[in-house]
């Protein structure tokens, strides 16, 4: 979409909603709700470095529409449509638009759209395609199909080597409400489409995959629950490499997968139990095993080779005005001695809330982070630990005729190599303080004064932030305007300082009960110690009027 027709398609959008929304709504057996967000947005810098480049497009827009339409109080359909001048290959024009109307106990996706099966089959990707979600009852029927990934091309610029095509399908069947007692079985295949990239030596491989899990859920009384899934999967990681042939090979529909010379077979398995004896307190525990070779393209950031059990016991006391949560757990890997050396990481945190009077409250964490692994080679040998301290009051009180509300945090973070190797370049500590008091003369005019600063430390260098800033707000016209001016300075201070001057003013005017407009400028001066290594100075000004309606 050109920068000109993007800009057609903002104004058109803009008096299609103003003008329509009263007519549809009239109808008594239609019923339209939803919300539009549109943007114009004006950028423009300098600077005396001629390898300065401009971080945004001088002039933009977006609009993003979302609603939902009900038929006779049966049928839902909701969708979403987004658009903009800027963006990436085949998002432009609409990369957003999908529908997932519901009637009753069904549930149909078109277009673009996420949902959930389990935590071991499908979860994480938003598909281009179609599908139904059925509830008739306890039963439980879903299917779904289309595109999980599009193509990319290899931007060497980028590092970035190009992505296949991918298509996926995935089954539910199952009984029961997970709220309550049941057992569902899914299923997801998935397939790179090897024509759709141009490839080289240094492209990556077309992949297959079938997984299947079954995931349940067991409430034995109201004090013990049991939920947990347990699943097998099966990966190709090129479909290019032959098939597997003979009578000891598994003999799968070759629609649903193909074994090959580069295919792994692996299972997986999650387990959780909630004890809640009381009302004040539970303890619940967890355990999951996944195996080096699970893999399931539905959930592209799952992790694997991994064994891990935590407990984290929960407690309210005092009426509930202290709240203490604790975890502690143990995570392996290298399950079947595929790498050099095994790892063993300890994770445990504790965290407590206290209410100590009315006005005054605090806040502590603490976690720990330990990683150890038994490589023979002393350089490659890993012990580190990681930990990080927390404290955060706060206070509210009345005086100088203002209201006054108070909050200070402190943090305190290390890192501690053991390795006698590695430990002059990975070892640091990091503090970091912050305050910030916000002062409200009544009615509406506030003052917010905020301070943070951060020190880090390591063998080579050390790091010192400092921000400051102050905030000053006020709302007019029986509250339809607020108004809002912010300044501060910061600097980051290594081997020379770095200095930052910012600005900004807001307004929000509320046109209507349902309508807003918003303007703000802001203004960004940089001023790098470094500048000729590379780093340019800079000045930029950016404003953006937005609308918002909902209907």
């Amino acid at each position: 979409m050109t920068s000109g027709s993007g800009f057609y398609f903002f104004l058109l959008m803009l008096t299609t909603l103003l003008f329509s929304g009263e007519e549809v709504c009239a109808q008594e057996s239609l019923t339209f709700h939803g919300a539009t967000y549109l943007s114009v947005d004006g950028y423009t810098s300098s600077s005396q470095d001629s390898t300065w480049k401009p971080r945004m497009p001088a002039l933009s827009a977006r609009a993003i529409f979302k609603a939902n339409v009900t038929v006779l109080d049966k049928l839902e359909i909701p969708f979403e449509i987004y658009a903009a001048t800027t963006g990436l290959g085949f998002q432009q024009p609409f990369n957003q638009f999908g529908m997932s109307p519901k009637f009753e106990w069904l549930t149909v996706h078109a277009g673009y759209f996420s949902t959930k099966y389990s935590d071991l089959s499908f979860g994480d990707v938003r598909m281009l395609g179609g599908g139904f979600e059925a509830n008739p009852g306890n039963f439980r029927i879903a299917a779904l199909y289309g595109i999980a990934r599009q193509a990319r091309a290899k931007d060497s610029v980028a590092g970035f080597q190009g992505e296949f095509k991918r298509t996926l399908t995935a089954v539910k069947l199952g009984y029961g409400d997970e709220n309550d007692y049941f057992v569902h079985l899914n299923t997801i295949q998935a397939i790179d489409d090897a024509s759709s990239l141009k490839t080289d030596s240094l492209s990556p491989f077309p992949t297959e995959n079938l997984a299947t899990t079954l995931n349940f859920g067991l409430p034995f009384s109201r004090k013990i629950t049991v939920k947990g899934e347990i699943g097998a999967s099966a990966f190709s990681n090129d479909i290019h490499s032959p098939e597997l042939t003979g009578d000891k090979i598994p003999k799968i529909p070759h629609f649903l997968f193909t074994p090959r010379y580069s295919s792994q077979i692996d299972g997986a398995a999650k387990l959780s139990v909630l004890i809640s004896p009381d009302a004040l307190w539970n303890v619940k525990l967890n355990g999951q095993w996944i195996g080096p070779g699970y893999t399931s393209l539905g959930y592209v950031q799952l992790q694997n080779d991994i064994l891990e059990t935590t407990i984290a016991p929960s407690i309210r006391l005092l009426d509930s005005k202290l709240l203490m949560r604790a975890s502690f757990g143990m995570r392996y890997n290298n399950l079947r001695n595929t790498r050099l050396s095994a790892t063993q990481r300890i994770i445990g945190s504790f965290i407590t809330t206290a209410q100590l009077t009315d006005n005054i409250g605090l806040d502590v964490q603490y976690s720990n982070y330990g990683l150890r692994s038994t490589h023979v080679n002393d350089t490659l040998r890993v012990q580190n630990i990681f930990q990080m301290l927390s404290l955060s009051p706060r206070w509210n009180f009345s005086g100088w005729r203002a209201n006054h509300a108070v909050s200070a945090s402190f943090s305190y973070q290390n890192m501690d190599d053991k390795n006698i190797f590695t430990s002059v370049n990975t070892n640091s500590s990091t503090s970091l303080w912050s305050l910030v008091h916000t002062l409200t003369i009544e009615p509406t005019l506030s003052f917010t004064s905020s301070v943070f600063y951060t020190s880090i430390i390591t063998s080579f260098i050390n790091t010192n932030a400092l921000n400051l800033s102050e905030t000053i707000s006020n709302s007019y016209f029986d509250d339809k305007l607020m108004v809002s001016l912010t300044g501060g300075y910061s600097f980051v201070k290594t081997i020379g300082q770095d200095n930052q001057i910012i600005g900004r003013i807001s307004a929000t005017y509320r046109l209507t009960p349902s309508s807003t407009f918003i303007l703000m400028v802001n203004s960004n001066n940089y001023d790098y110690a470094q500048a000729v290594s590379g780093n340019p100075s800079f000045r930029e000004y950016q404003a953006s009027l937005q609308y918002q309606l909902t209907f």
